[in-house]
């Protein structure tokens, strides 16, 4: 068994909350950063930007749970070790302290975001990944020795009133290969 760990692998959200339209210039950016530890697999770069879509506070509707401004985010590995059968990922990051299934806000000005976490799926959106690490999901290289793992992320109110501001959030993959 490989046990080889993109032990770097770090999504950063960034997103501006605004409880009125933004203006043209503004966008929110998921930044995805890895590095390989053991050549297991290699990682298409190791840095990913992804726009992430303008949100309003209103969009929340004042209820906790709401989830709005979901984005596709894909993570391709290549050139992965021919004899290679799976890949386990599991995700960690800061727990929302209002819900700890949510990843926290960590923007630390005084304009930030107050009851807005962040959600990250898989596409599919039948594995939610928690904070803790705890959630996992296996991963089966190609025929072509790739694998593609696609992803949902997006904001979440943690309380029922959503207060516009900036928001930060990261996100740690780790990668097993066996």
């Amino acid at each position: 068994m490989y046990r080889n760990i993109f032990n770097k692998s770090t999504i950063l959200f960034c997103l501006l909350l605004l409880s009125d339209p933004c203006p043209a210039n503004d966008s929110a950016v998921v930044e995805i950063n890895t590095l390989v530890v053991a050549a297991s697999c290699t990682s298409e770069s190791s840095s990913k930007t992804v726009e992430l879509p303008r949100v309003s506070s209103k969009d929340f509707h004042a209820r906790r749970g709401t989830i709005v401004g979901l984005r596709n985010v894909v993570i391709k590995l290549t050139d992965c070790t021919p004899m290679l059968d799976k890949i386990t990922l599991s995700v960690s990051g800061l727990a929302d302290e209002d819900l700890p299934s949510m990843f926290k806000n960590t923007a630390s000005s005084q304009e930030s975001a107050i009851g807005v976490g962040l959600i990250f799926m898989d596409s599919k959106r039948k594995v939610q990944f928690n904070p803790d690490g705890s959630v996992t999901k296996t991963y089966k290289p190609d025929a072509q020795n790739n694998a593609v793992m696609d992803f949902i992320a997006g904001y979440i109110a943690t309380r029922d009133e959503v207060i516009p501001g900036t928001f930060k959030s990261y996100v740690t993959m780790r990668y097993d290969y066996e």
